[in-house]
């Protein structure tokens, strides 16, 4: 009987996000760090890092991953959401991790947490909303809204709305009828970017500051030490920094929409893919960044961050060259487009002995996930 040749790693330079993937936040080892893209033959295909720790990643379909390993319970529901998916972005498999989740599959502390995210989000959305309408109302009849006793859930404000709406919409080349539900998608839309002048952080401002610390504290731990720990921090120092002027870019560019309501709903009814599009590249950015960060932050223990930076640096995700077209803020061409360095990955956080604790520590992650 033939041996079983395990596939071999590709080269792997991305020119697209989407050609990228998606992380997809499975608790199994060895699938740490694997990214979901569309694919012609098969609803998802799955982009696995090298076990070796080097370049390169195994393109592989799900059926393909039990060549590699067992996976876990989660993971295995994980997968029929993703394989379910109309369309693979940064958010809808937020949603399907955030489901799973909510199943009690990543253990009870995930389940909890998961529970209190759509808390979060849903408070988030009221609050995008109201604040959306209440600049459509100051924008259309300045003077109309009596700031005192209007709350996000008030019911006051929409009626309000309606009736400024219908009488001011038609002048300003806007139709009544629809402005509410386009409120409500374009509230669904920012909520997670937040809007112009809100002072309360929204979801991916929050994971930009996450980040922006991350780059601050890889980058003096690598200046306080020598050899091979050192520049791998360095190195994610660098890309995570790269990162954050990116995503700080395309976040400004985001929330400059909000700042023209009337113009940002003319622009929602001509062209809402545009819209989609811009408003979806600071999570694009961002992918995958969040587990990275909570891995520097576990890691506290005396020795710890040098295991956890073997780890890290698989994980760094690539920035594709279709950064160039969403940015206009100079990056350092290594920094921007080079993949991580090949380092030698720590045999036991991969496919040794400690796989049930790296699995418990992987659930325990998961519920610190935004």
């Amino acid at each position: 009987m033939p041996a079983f040749q395990t596939p071999q790693p590709k080269a792997y330079v991305p020119i697209t996000y989407m050609e990228r993937g998606v992380l997809v936040p499975f608790t199994t080892p060895v699938l740490v760090g694997t990214r979901a893209r569309p694919a012609d033959r098969v609803a998802t295909e799955l982009l696995v890092p090298n076990l070796s720790g080097g370049r390169g990643v195994y393109v592989l379909p799900w059926s393909g991953i039990y060549k590699l390993c067992s996976p876990t319970v989660h993971d295995r529901r994980l997968n029929q959401k993703v394989e379910a998916l109309i369309s693979v972005t940064p958010g809808t498999i937020r949603q399907a991790a955030r489901d799973v989740a909510m199943e009690g599959l990543a253990g009870r502390e995930a389940q909890v947490a998961a529970v209190k995210a759509a808390e979060r989000d849903d408070r988030a959305f009221l609050r995008t909303k109201f604040l959306l309408t209440a600049g459509l109302l100051q924008r259309m009849q300045p003077g109309a809204l009596d700031a005192e006793g209007i709350t996000e859930s008030c019911a006051e404000l929409d009626l309000l709305a309606q009736h400024v709406v219908n009488a001011r919409a038609p002048r300003l080349g806007l139709v009544p009828d629809t402005i509410t539900t386009d409120l409500e998608e374009l509230a669904a839309m920012f909520s997670a970017v937040g809007v112009h002048g809100e002072t309360q952080p929204a979801r991916i401002p929050r994971l930009l500051d996450m980040l922006a610390r991350l780059h601050e504290e890889a980058t003096a731990w690598a200046r306080e030490r020598r050899g091979e720990p050192a520049d791998v921090a360095a190195m994610i120092g660098e890309v995570a920094g790269a990162t954050v002027a990116c995503a700080a870019s395309t976040l400004r560019d985001v929330r400059a929409l909000t700042e023209d309501l009337v113009g940002l709903l003319r622009q929602w009814n001509t062209n809402s893919g545009a819209v989609i599009q811009l408003t979806a590249r600071p999570e694009w950015l961002l992918d995958g960044w969040e587990q990275i960060c909570l891995l520097w932050r576990d890691a506290e223990m005396p020795g710890a961050r040098e295991a956890a930076l073997s780890e890290m640096a698989v994980l760094a995700p690539i920035l594709p060259k279709e950064t160039r077209h969403w940015v206009r803020v100079p990056v350092q061409e290594q920094s921007l487009f080079t993949y991580r360095r090949t380092v030698q990955a720590n045999e036991d956080w991969r496919t040794g002995s400690a796989g049930s604790e790296l699995i418990f520590r992987n659930e325990r992650l998961r519920a610190r996930c935004a």
